[in-house]
């Protein structure tokens, strides 16, 4: 009772570690019981072993499905039925591994404290077989580089619907359906079935740990698309705005230049006394003045207050490119802003997204604003973005399927890819509004 207990506790890390979903204290209490109340109707004189065996598995399955469903209700069902199956099937595997290949290599026995108290070598033998696997996973996943924790994430970009549901059908053929083949043909009395298991653990340990190394190495090369991606991004943005100051100095050097000049001309018109020429001067000057400090350029000099570099030349391409558009754009940064207690390169990636979707939507319509704000609330570093609509009111339901979009197909992934850094990051919250022809997105980062 307790080995199963602690087996399925187990099962229930792997879960968790695979769809980034932390269970309440509550669920696994609600499991627990739904569990215990399942075993009390499992009676072995009133069904067959494969029967109970059956609903068992069944019962388990329907478990990690419902709770991955009620956390992730908007992903496909493929998706649920492999979260549920596969954190099973990788247990299972290597719990059989260890017990009838590494037993059998390497001969482990109990033999001499078999023989003085049986029942406490069966025990030992019992809770090795629970607790190693998971050890012996960790020690081979370091060896090999594989993180469990990347599978969501690759699942979804670099698995097909066909490959994953090829996937679900054959962890279905593992759990339940070899635990069933063994109720059928007992193992013990029947040495051809035993090396049939044996055999078919074997190849599954060995597929298990392709796909875990698949999947790890392409989200290692998405990381490191990205890491370039996001340097090509960050020099072209540097670039940009170091043209951008370079051309605030020449009309700051201009306005200098032709101000010495007006003063000159002030001078001469005082001491002739001419009233008419001062004043046409003056309203010159003003006019001009006026003109150079109202320009939206002007706004970017707040920027000093962002302390990274590389954050600083994004949001000022961003903002470059807004104003070349047409877009009325405003930005408030009233203090110091570090670095959010998240990847630099997630944080860039963030903030791209946010800026290329808020500057489509805001050409889209009547009046195109784009309002930015980087603050501290409650010690948790805020980044807001608004930017006008062209409807009164965006669906929110819809945006941030995978592929959906009012224009094109980037926006849709670009919110998609949104949501994901939102799962992968325990700290980071994403809020979204839409009202009064204003779509309003909130990326908060808790830093306590």
């Amino acid at each position: 009772m307790l080995l199963n207990f602690v087996g399925f506790v187990i099962v229930g890390i792997l879960f968790q570690q695979i769809t980034k979903v932390k269970l309440t204290f509550l669920e696994w209490v609600l499991i627990i019981i739904f569990l215990q109340a399942v075993s009390f109707f499992m009676n072995p004189q009133k069904y067959s072993m494969v029967a109970l065996v059956l609903m068992k598995d069944i019962s388990v399955i329907f478990c990690l499905l419902s709770v991955s469903f009620h956390h992730n209700p908007k992903i496909g069902i493929r998706y649920h039925i492999f979260y549920a199956l596969y954190p099973i099937n990788l247990y299972m595997i290597l719990h059989e591994v260890y017990c009838y290949i590494i037993f059998a290599i390497f001969s482990i026995q109990l033999t001499s404290l078999t023989m003085t108290s049986p029942s406490v070598g069966k025990m030992i033998g019992m809770i090795t077989a629970v607790i190693i696997p998971p050890i012996f996973y960790y020690l081979i996943s370091k060896w090999l580089n594989i993180d469990i924790s990347n599978v969501r994430k690759t699942l979804k970009n670099y698995l097909s619907a066909r490959a994953l549901r090829f996937v679900n059908v054959l962890l279905l053929l593992f759990y339940p359906g070899m635990e069933c083949f063994g109720a059928i043909a007992p193992f013990e009395k029947m040495s051809m079935n035993r090396n049939i298991y044996r055999a078919v653990i074997f190849i599954y340990f060995i597929l298990l740990f392709i796909f875990l190394f698949y999947l790890n190495f392409r989200h290692g090369q998405e990381q490191k698309e990205e890491l370039l991606r996001n340097q090509e991004m960050e020099l072209t943005a540097l670039e940009n705005y170091s043209k951008h100051v370079e051309s605030l100095y020449q009309e700051v050097r201009s306005f200098r230049h032709d101000y010495a000049n007006v003063l000159m001309s002030l001078k001469m018109g005082i001491d002739q006394g001419n009233l008419d020429d001062i004043k046409k001067i003056y309203e010159e000057i003003t006019a001009d003045s006026t003109k150079l400090v109202k320009n939206n350029k002007f706004d970017l000099t707040r920027l000093a207050n962002i302390t990274d570099s590389g954050v600083k030349s994004l949001m000022s391409a961003k903002f470059l490119q807004a104003e070349n558009q047409g877009i009325e754009i405003s930005l408030e940064v009233s203090e110091k802003m570090g670095t959010p207690k998240i990847p630099l390169i997630s944080y860039i990636r963030i903030l791209s997204i946010l800026f290329d979707n808020a500057i489509e939507g805001a050409l889209e319509s009547a009046e195109p604003k784009i309002s930015v704000a980087n603050f501290y609330q409650d010690g948790d570093f805020v980044f807001m973005i608004e930017n006008s609509t062209k409807e009164k009111s965006v669906d929110l339901t819809k945006i941030f399927e995978r592929g959906y979009s009012t224009k094109g197909d980037n926006r849709g992934l670009g919110l998609a890819t949104l949501m994901d850094f939102q799962d992968d990051y325990e700290n980071l919250s994403v809020e979204t509004r839409s009202s009064d022809y204003t779509f309003t997105q909130v990326v908060r980062i808790f830093e306590a």
